[in-house]
């Protein structure tokens, strides 16, 4: 063979796999359990070679589910809402029996404390903590946020589940619409003096806050001590979001234009380290979730 022809198919060669590796998919390893914002929990569990779907909980009739959280490897807990009233619920993994706790909605379970944050109706409604020993016997920490109203004139509820930003604290927006930190260990209430930030998740890696800006929901990443905010204008339009500490990295949903249904729901990674955003999942609204391991 002519060595012109040999250097040739070398260098196409090398071309074709430099190709595969910039088209490579990322391969993840765990649990994607997630409400799709009806009266359904599905789970995805991904693995080296595809992913196997199941639907782990269906309501009756028309509700929503707005949160889960997880509480050990044998139970979950999640929010259903129905005709204005809204349970906490108790989801057993080996059994899949469900157990409704209480009233309330926006569970947050934070397993350093072994406390539970909720949001209900009760005593004029607010933000509650209690053990999971005794949901029922809830403590009230604030008085829940006014609503926004636009400069359109619509208004838009700032009420969503709090976000723990360390073994002792939560992070929540307040009655004055701003973020507030409650030190569980000692019962300290403390404004931070930040506005214009919906609380999304904690970045554990890099100890920012993910916030998304009322007004046009663009989507920052924040440090709460200097208050110094990094746009990242690739993540705006979705959301979702759930943390995946391990590999420092994100899961959210989109929404696209579809020529059967007007709208259709996809389901991302993004890797903070590489700031890449790839489709793992097609045809599913992710409205929250949790990520396992």
């Amino acid at each position: 063979m002519p060595l012109n022809t040999y250097l040739k198919i070398l260098l196409l060669v090398a071309v074709v796999l430099m190709s595969c590796n910039t088209n490579r998919q990322v391969r993840i390893v765990g649990t994607l359990i997630y409400s799709n914002g009806g009266n359904r929990i599905n789970a995805i569990v991904f693995h080296r070679y595809g992913y196997d779907v199941s639907t782990l909980y269906r309501g009756k009739g028309i509700s929503t589910i707005n949160n889960i959280t997880n509480i050990d490897d044998r139970s979950l807990v999640f929010d259903e809402c129905s005709g204005g009233e809204c349970s906490i619920k108790l989801y057993h993994n080996d059994s899949g029996e469900v157990t409704t706790l209480r009233s309330g909605r926006f569970p947050v379970y934070v397993p350093n404390q072994k406390k539970l944050f909720f949001y209900d109706e009760g005593n004029s409604g607010g933000l509650f903590m209690a053990s999971m020993d005794d949901v029922k016997n809830a403590v009230k920490l604030s008085k829940e946020p006014s609503w926004l109203t636009h400069s359109s004139g619509i208004k838009q509820p700032l009420v969503m589940p709090i976000v723990q930003i360390s073994d002792d604290n939560v992070v929540f927006v307040g009655k004055d619409n701003g973020l507030w930190v409650y030190h569980v260990s000692d019962s300290k209430l403390t404004a931070m003096g930040i506005d214009n930030c919906r609380p999304i998740l904690w970045r554990r890696r890099s100890q920012q806050l993910l916030c998304a800006d009322w007004n046009a929901w663009n989507i920052y990443l924040m440090n709460m001590s200097t208050r110094n905010k990094i746009d990242l204008p690739e993540l705006n339009g979705g959301y979702g979001f759930i943390y995946i500490p391990s590999t420092d990295a994100l899961i959210y949903g989109r929404t696209r234009s579809s020529f059967v249904f007007d709208e259709a729901y996809d389901i991302f990674f993004y890797n903070f380290a590489d700031k890449k955003e790839q489709k793992i999942y097609k045809n599913a609204h992710l409205s929250a979730g949790i990520w396992i391991e």
